[in-house]
């Protein structure tokens, strides 16, 4: 399973660390499972699609429309 730190893994080094990060992404694959520290709170908005959020103790699915908060260090 590959492990990402956010924002770390995503901005690059050189940039400076604004209060707010505004990161569109946009994919045609599927994404593999990934283990996701965040540094920061962090709206999730879908626009197209599905995602999928697993904790320890629950699965949560978002569709188009839908948005998930996560909490810094989840």
């Amino acid at each position: 399973m590959k492990k990402v730190l956010l924002p770390d893994d995503i901005v690059p080094r050189t940039a400076a660390h604004p209060a707010t990060y505004l990161m569109p992404y946009d994919t045609a694959l599927n994404s593999e499972r990934t283990k996701i520290t965040l540094r920061y709170h962090l709206f999730s908005f879908l626009v197209e699609g599905e995602k999928v959020v697993t904790y320890p103790t629950a699965t949560t699915c978002i569709v188009p429309g839908q948005f998930l908060l996560l909490p810094a260090g989840n």
